[in-house]
């Protein structure tokens, strides 16, 4: 079977894709009947086993190349499962998996009787997590499994995974950057799954090579690079969608504490991810924030503060101004928190001292109000 993307605001599906199935029958008396009506089927019957093998893929290779042949990458995935036998599969599939999954245990008390109840009859228990509270180990367990079933040679996991069965589904199952993805993304340092990250590792450089363009053409800044609130496969980088929650170029910020996070859960200072990925973009980011931040009025603070303008809350709003939400302002808390207040600049000083002793991170990328000395509305302050 062969299909293609949904088309969208006048222009064609540019993803193609195929699947093919391939039938492995036993039995004496098994039979496999084809028919090639107005609805083509496929009957087994007599059978004392039967195989079904499934491949699907597409022609996407990355945001800016769909050369891939479908076919063939089908094919070969057959091939490489050719002869093997459902246990077979079934065995190297739990290795794999329990290789990742099996790293962890995780007991909050001894075991109640509730313990051993369905899980949706425990979720909804009476008195709440005094009645089951081992019921949070299984879900931080059920968070593992979701990383490792969706997050690995592929892309990362986002708001339906790998699990999304329509071609046109609730919010593009695209990657949500600013509460999203760093959501799916939390458990996997802490709880020993660092390998479900390699995909965002490959979708923030991605999405940084287009963001190079965007600075430019968006804000005349033609140092580093920039996104926005939301992304996918083709790594869109400018404002999407309506300004009240578009308009937030802070998510990267956000994203690039995850590639700190996994410097410190395994520091090792001549590691190349350290030098020639996580560098580069902490650089190029804290460039083009260089370049956007302003000093704030000095008739509100006198301090020579440094602020973004505008600024706004991820999908939050300031305040509701003649009957209009309105979201935008400047010097919002979260940008500071993302700046000021954020491990990963501090990394980024040792790497630069470390290993480009042409570049060092200016002091004044760090002249942000403290958070504790906010001089904004109340209104203005809320994340």
């Amino acid at each position: 079977m062969t299909g293609q993307g949904t088309s969208m605001y006048g222009l064609p599906g540019s993803i193609n894709f195929m699947v093919k199935a391939e039938f492995t029958v036993s039995g004496t008396m098994a039979e496999v009947h084809a028919t090639s009506d107005v609805k083509p089927a496929l009957s087994i019957s007599n059978a004392d086993e039967a195989l079904i093998v499934i491949a699907i893929d597409t022609n996407y290779v990355r945001y800016d190349d769909l050369s891939a042949d479908p076919n063939e990458k089908v094919t070969q995935t057959l091939a490489n499962v050719q002869g093997k036998t459902f246990d077979a599969m079934l065995e190297a599939h739990v290795e794999d998996h329990s290789a990742l999954f099996g790293r962890v245990n995780i007991s909050l008390g001894e075991p109640s009787s509730n313990t051993f109840l369905p899980t949706n009859i425990r979720k909804d228990l009476e008195d709440g997590p005094d009645a089951d509270q081992d019921i949070f180990a299984l879900y931080a367990q059920y968070g593992r499994y979701l990383g490792i079933a969706s997050s690995r040679n592929t892309e990362p996991s986002n708001l339906q995974g790998i699990w999304n069965q329509v071609l046109s589904p609730d919010w593009g199952s695209k990657h949500t950057v600013n509460i999203n993805q760093q959501m799916n993304s939390w458990f996997a340092e802490p709880l020993n799954v660092a390998e479900t990250l390699d995909p965002l590792w490959s979708l923030i450089s991605e999405v940084a090579e287009r963001g190079k363009i965007d600075a430019l053409q968006t804000y005349n800044i033609s140092r580093g690079w920039v996104c926005h609130h939301n992304t996918g496969i083709w790594r869109d980088s400018a404002p999407i969608d309506a300004a009240f929650y578009g308009f937030w170029p802070y998510a990267p910020a956000w994203l690039l504490q995850h590639m700190y996070e996994h410097y410190a859960f395994n520091p090792d200072p001549q590691s190349s991810f350290l030098k020639n990925t996580v560098y580069p973009l902490m650089k190029g980011l804290s460039e083009f924030y260089m370049d956007f931040l302003v000093e704030a009025p000095l008739d509100v603070e006198p301090n020579g503060y440094i602020v973004p303008n505008p600024s706004m809350s991820p999908e939050h709003g300031i305040g509701n101004y003649n009957d209009t939400n309105v979201s935008l302002t400047y010097g919002q808390s979260v940008f500071l928190t993302v700046t000021r207040h954020s491990t990963h600049f501090q990394l980024l000083k040792w790497i630069g001292s470390t290993i480009d002793n042409s570049w060092v991170l200016p002091i004044s990328l760090l002249n942000v109000p403290p958070i504790d000395n906010l001089f904004l509305q109340p209104s203005a302050r809320s994340i």
